[in-house]
């Protein structure tokens, strides 16, 4: 009964999609949905007798609104439409804002050349959501100023000069922003900021806020607590870490070597559990969510190639470990950017290894979510490479097999297996083979059983 159902709702899904499929996104519709949103806004339209409270409205509206933005943004360019949007822009809901923002964004690009009156209004707002904003805003507000403005250079120096001086680590609660501002900032115009931000990493983020413990944390054991429970210190904390990483992400090169000693900073902080600093201030929970931090940054930086190529073995097996942690949260968070990274072929074939260390993870839930994650990426890989012709060079970076000897270099040194003629360790470690052997098995494609066959074959004949 319940599959049948279930083919029923697709095919329900199906016949909708075909009929509205046909349906003429332009100027008039739009103009037609943002008189609608004016009306909740106004508190004229019949929300509550369609059952929603004129806020759902507004909010719902914007997100269809948004939505359409990134498909049909030349719809949006009327003064009527851009009046609506300020309109939510001063509005006090902070997801109403943050949309319209991201419409601005998605839209905007006439509004300098012809609509200077739409343009007066909107600069204002977008610097006081770049410093006083809530983060999403903030990400929003730089973003969007770098797309729709011509003096670009002079708009973002605006707002970067006085958040960097008034960058204060006694006062976490009030640095969340800046933060969010000027790592945004410094990866969209990595040239222009390069000198002020090297003096602001060096001696702010982490000689003052990353390697300071200020406040002493809850010592109640819990190794995860709620979003809102976390001390605004260490949020500041996570927020400088991801700061680290767009400041680099927008350099795209090493040669200042700021990357590796980057690098070695998120190291340790693994290594020290997420308690960099080893003074014990800090509680469980809040470690959690640096370790965290620290190997989803690692795992950011892999993305580009120029510090793929300098990330040494040790950090990346630190950086996997992170898939073991003792902390449930840590482990699935981690697993779902790591899986998100690489279907969409963002991270190299040797993080698709860490994976196999999933085989160890006490949660059934976890094992078959790790495994889900495993054949969708085989799949996306081999269907890849089906698809476009790619070079003998390219086709060792995508083709799955070649995750085997990545596997075995990650399982010989885990932490865990220290005696290697002990049974229990032995098991582990060929439970983990098995955990992605079985998965790159389940078919033979261009004869891969024996392909692998060979390549394990010729690596017991290397040396480490």
């Amino acid at each position: 009964i319940n599959e049948s159902r279930h083919t029923c709702g697709l095919e329900m899904v199906k016949f909708l999609l075909e009929r509205i499929a046909p349906v003429h996104i332009d100027s008039e519709a739009i103009s037609a949905l943002v008189k609608l949103l004016n009306k909740s806004i106004e508190g004229t339209a019949d929300d509550d007798e369609e059952g929603v409270t004129p806020d759902t409205a507004i909010r719902s509206g914007l997100e269809l609104l948004k939505v359409l933005s990134f498909t049909h943004p030349t719809a949006f360019h009327s003064a009527e439409t851009y009046e609506s949007l300020l309109q939510c822009l001063k509005m006090e809901d902070d997801k109403v804002a943050e949309a319209a923002i991201q419409i601005f964004r998605n839209t905007g690009q006439k509004i300098e050349t012809e609509l200077q009156q739409i343009r007066s209004t909107l600069i204002p707002i977008l610097h006081q959501k770049a410093k006083r904003g809530t983060p999403h805003q903030a990400k929003q507000a730089v973003h969007c100023i770098h797309a729709i403005f011509n003096n670009k250079e002079v708009q973002l120096a605006q707002i970067f000069e006085p958040l960097s001086h008034s960058l204060n680590a006694d006062v976490p609660e009030q640095l969340i922003t800046p933060l969010v501002s000027l790592g945004h900032i410094a990866m969209l115009a990595p040239d222009q900021f390069a000198s002020p931000m090297k003096s602001i990493v060096a001696n702010f983020i982490v000689k003052d806020l990353l390697m300071n413990d200020r406040s002493v944390g809850n010592k109640n054991g819990k190794l995860w607590t709620a979003d809102e429970e976390v001390s605004p210190e260490v949020l500041a904390k996570v927020h400088a870490i991801k700061l680290l990483v767009r400041w680099l992400l927008g350099m795209k090169n090493n040669q200042s070597k700021s990357a590796n000693s980057t690098l070695r900073l998120l190291s340790a902080m693994l290594v020290s559990e997420g308690d960099l600093t080893e003074q014990k201030k800090i509680s469980k929970s809040d470690m959690s969510r640096l370790r965290l931090a620290a190997g989803a940054a690692i795992m950011k930086l892999a993305q580009e190639q120029c510090y793929h190529e300098i990330i040494t073995p040790e950090q990346f097996q630190l950086c996997g470990l992170v898939i073991n942690d003792e902390c449930y949260q840590v482990r699935q968070i981690f697993a779902q950017k790591l899986h998100v990274a690489l279907v969409k072929l963002l991270l190299p074939l040797e993080y698709l290894a860490v994976f196999a260390l999933c085989a160890k993870d006490p949660v059934k839930e976890r094992r078959a979510h790790a495994r889900q994650c495993l054949l969708k990426n085989i799949s996306v890989r081999r269907e890849y490479i089906k698809q476009n012709p790619v070079t003998q060079e390219k086709l060792i970076s995508l083709l799955p097999e070649y995750v085997v000897p990545y596997m075995i270099h990650l399982l010989a040194h885990d932490p865990d297996f220290t005696k290697p003629h002990e049974y229990e360790q032995l098991k582990d470690i060929k439970e983990c083979l098995w955990f992605m052997l079985e998965v790159l098995m389940t078919k033979n494609e261009n004869n891969s059983h024996a392909f692998l066959r060979k390549m394990v074959e010729n690596i017991k004949q290397t040396k480490d």
